[in-house]
């Protein structure tokens, strides 16, 4: 494939994804390009993972993690230049003002409840207030306008559900390590985390029923069996993304 044909593909990727802003539309292989794309155009190295998958309120989406906000507060020269507190209602307010390399200033806040919270518990939440102000006021300076993971609150049923990506062939070296072998293709994970499990499975349960009824037995079948999944309420939440998504596309 040509540098412009892959720059073409991106594009029509980004545009998709900015439109739909949903992407468990993609497929695996495209969901990678898209974090690589999103990391290659912040500077960002994406070995560190700087950005995590997180299905919220029927859409997968990407946060940013700590790693991110510190690699691009170095990039981009942010600089905190002041912090304002306030506390009203049991609602402690941190308001954070900088300034990138550029010049341009901003500011963001970051908010907590502190109602009945006391001693350790309470000085950890204005600690949090604080680092999520400062994370939101990176992302904003910087461009970014996504979830900070200071702003997801994972409850204790929360399940992180690992995707296994194919990338392809490995480039051939021209010196192939087994000619009786050909090249396999190399894996990637990805982990995708779900705030709502039991929800979201009965969400994916009933689109996957919806949409395999407008196709045959056999097809349904096929398209199930390429997943991994013989009952979807036993199947893993990463697949059954996979296999809602196809099935979607499959009865257009």
């Amino acid at each position: 494939m040509t540098e412009l044909a892959v720059r073409q593909d991106t594009a029509l990727l980004l545009e998709r994804v900015v439109v739909g802003g949903d992407l468990s539309k993609l497929t695996p292989a495209e969901r990678m390009t898209y974090y690589a794309e999103i990391c290659r155009s912040a500077g960002l190295n994406p070995l560190t993972q700087p950005f995590r998958y997180l299905y919220l309120q029927n859409k997968m989406v990407l946060y940013a993690t700590k790693e991110a906000t510190e690699q691009l507060r170095v990039i981009h020269a942010v600089s905190i230049t002041k912090l304002e507190s306030a506390l009203a209602d049991g609602i402690l307010t941190v308001t954070a003002y900088g300034h990138n390399k550029q010049g341009r200033t901003d500011a963001a806040t970051g908010a907590v409840s502190l109602e009945g919270k006391r001693g350790q518990e309470k000085a950890d939440l204005c600690m949090k207030a604080e680092t999520k102000a400062k994370r939101r006021l990176t992302l904003s300076l910087c461009g970014l306008g996504m979830l900070d993971e200071s702003e997801v609150e994972v409850p204790p049923t929360a399940v992180t559900a690992t995707e296994v990506v194919s990338t392809g062939p490995i480039a051939d070296t021209g010196v192939p390590s087994d000619f009786t072998k050909p090249p396999e293709p190399t894996k990637a994970e990805a982990e995708i985390l779900f705030l709502t499990p039991e929800e979201d499975r009965a969400g994916f349960i009933q689109r996957a029923r919806i949409a395999g009824a407008r196709m045959s037995k056999d097809r349904l079948s096929q398209i199930k069996e390429k997943h991994g999944i013989a009952d979807y309420a036993k199947a893993d939440l990463a697949a059954l993304v996979s296999l809602v998504r196809e099935l979607e596309e499959e009865k257009l």
